[in-house]
């Protein structure tokens, strides 16, 4: 108990804007950066954060169990992510060796239709036949990229910005008169980036995160305004079942993505 009196202090000692502006910039770091490990570790941090955010301001064990449940959650994502980054080096591998492989095939060929040496008239490489010349085209729109890879760096900052832009304006035209105004900016925050990250998001892991973003910003003005450790319970436990659906909805996910990248 003194260790856990000792971090609850030290939580209290921290200033309210340092842990409002880290909250913000974990959050952000979910929309802009595209490895989905990375994605999950800031995942992780959203929750210390809330943790700090909450700890002087509602009944300690409530904020210390919110923290707690944010572990395994990140575990099972953090896992169907590392699944999902193995997967995508190994398609984007074959779809190199595809357009290196096409290429040297037309290089033996000349440019024509006429089979390499040693091969039957009308026949090609077993490989690449589905891919013929238009390899290195396929790759960069191909099915598997546009799902893996889905928004353009240039389009995650336009999201954030958008997400930041409706967040304060959401804070400055409609602030919640029963609480402090920057447990006001973490609730809209957190509520318009999960909200942008599950509705511009392709893939099951980065939906699953959106929607427990979300959760967590509307946890975080209702906890301040009842603090009740069965209602924590109960919306921990309901968080992570969202975690294990989401995992498997992604190991599913995988499986026909990869599928289909294959057969194109």
């Amino acid at each position: 108990m003194a260790l856990v009196r000792d971090f609850v202090q030290w939580i209290g000692s921290l200033a309210v804007q340092q842990t409002i502006l880290s909250l913000v910039l974990v959050s952000s770091l979910l929309i802009a950066v595209e490895e989905r490990r990375l994605s999950t570790l800031a995942f992780l941090g959203q929750y210390a954060l809330l943790t700090l955010l909450l700890g002087g301001r509602v009944y300690q064990p409530v904020a210390v169990l919110k923290g707690l449940i944010g572990i395994p959650i990140v575990m099972i994502l953090y896992i169907s992510a590392s699944h999902i980054e193995a997967e995508r080096r190994r398609m984007k591998e074959i779809l190199r060796v595809r357009s290196e492989g096409s290429d040297s095939q037309d290089a033996v060929s000349g440019g024509s239709d006429l089979p390499a040496a040693g091969q039957p008239r009308g026949a090609r490489a077993p490989f690449f036949s589905a891919l013929g010349g238009a390899a290195q085209a396929q790759g960069e729109h191909s099915p598997f990229h546009v799902a893996f890879v889905g928004m353009s760096p240039s389009f995650r900052i336009l999201v954030v910005a958008l997400g930041a832009a409706g967040a304060y304006g959401l804070w400055q035209a409609y602030p919640i008169a029963l609480l402090a105004p920057q447990i006001n900016l973490a609730s809209y925050w957190l509520l318009a980036t999960g909200i942008l990250l599950t509705v511009t998001s392709q893939d099951p892991l980065r939906i699953g995160i959106g929607l427990l973003t979300l959760l967590n910003g509307f946890e975080t003005a209702y906890y301040t305004l009842n603090t009740s450790l069965m209602l924590v319970g109960l919306m921990g436990t309901g968080e992570i079942l969202i975690a294990l659906v989401t995992a498997n909805a992604s190991e599913r996910w995988l499986t026909s993505a990869a599928v289909s990248e294959e057969t194109t």
